[in-house]
């Protein structure tokens, strides 16, 4: 029969191992999933930065100067769009 406050285990020495290998797998976990979150939140905070950029820079690109408002060349496209799939043929020719 089992003696002393800890039943199978007779003194503090068997339970302190018995458990130390959880305790040691439960650090590990933890550094590791911390590490994953930290990692996370960085990448979170540079694609924030990368999109702030971009949308800094599209609304850049939109904004017209006041003297090519006026400007018809602007207006205008260079070349007429050929239809999808169509074959364009070169007056060259």
């Amino acid at each position: 029969m089992p003696s002393g406050p800890f039943g199978a285990y007779p003194d503090r020495v068997g339970l302190i191992e018995a458990i130390i290998p959880t305790i040691l797998a439960m650090i590990i976990f933890w550094i590791g999933l911390r590490a994953v979150i930290q990692a996370d939140r960085r990448e979170r905070a540079a694609q924030a930065r990368f999109e702030a950029e971009e949308h800094l820079a599209q609304q850049q690109t939109e904004q017209v100067a006041p003297g090519e408002a006026d400007d018809p060349a602007h207006d205008e496209p260079s070349e007429p769009a050929a239809p999808s799939g169509a074959v364009v043929a070169d007056a060259d020719r």
